[in-house]
């Protein structure tokens, strides 16, 4: 019973991840600049962007195992410490415009996969399925808003809750 909880609840993380990524397609395209920077950006690239903007994953926790300095606050070996990606993804001492969309320019620096020892091992695949949805659904269909604006999720899940596209068949 508890690996299904288990799966469930990978799939439904994996979901608002998708949801995120597609509600920043849809508000992302619509200028030519854009979808130039779109066409002329790794597309995996893009997905990490639009994640990094709007990541699903708000935060997690951490236990130090060594003394580490932090902000010029000393974290003592045993101390629990709150990652919160969302803001770390905004730190304007980090990225100068957070707000603004530089998959290239921002590359770098973005934590939505987490970094050193505890970066996300799934991470190829996760963009490989998220590359390879995208794909499908762009050849099947024109995605637009819909109607209703949509409803953001409810701290501590990030992303969206709800988001009303309509899906236009093509051909």
């Amino acid at each position: 019973r508890e690996k299904i909880k288990e799966k469930y609840t990978t799939a439904l993380m994996a979901a608002l991840a998708l949801v995120s990524l597609g509600l920043g397609i849809i508000c992302v395209v619509g200028t030519a600049d854009t979808l130039c920077l779109i066409l002329c950006t790794s597309v995996g690239t893009l997905i990490g962007e639009l994640l990094r903007i709007d990541d699903p994953f708000v935060s997690n926790r951490r236990v130090a195992t060594c003394p580490v300095p932090l902000a010029g606050r000393e974290i003592g070996a045993g101390e629990r410490v709150l990652v919160h990606w969302t803001s770390a993804n905004r730190d304007g001492r980090v990225f100068p415009d957070p707000e603004a969309l530089d998959p290239a320019g921002n590359a770098e620096r973005n934590l939505v996969y987490g970094a050193g020892p505890h970066v996300c091992p799934g991470r190829p695949l996760a963009t490989l399925e998220l590359l390879t949805l995208l794909k499908a659904l762009l050849s099947a269909a024109d995605v637009r808003p819909g109607e209703t604006p949509g409803e953001r999720e409810i701290a501590p899940v990030g992303g969206w809750a709800h988001v009303p596209v309509v899906l236009v068949p093509r051909g």
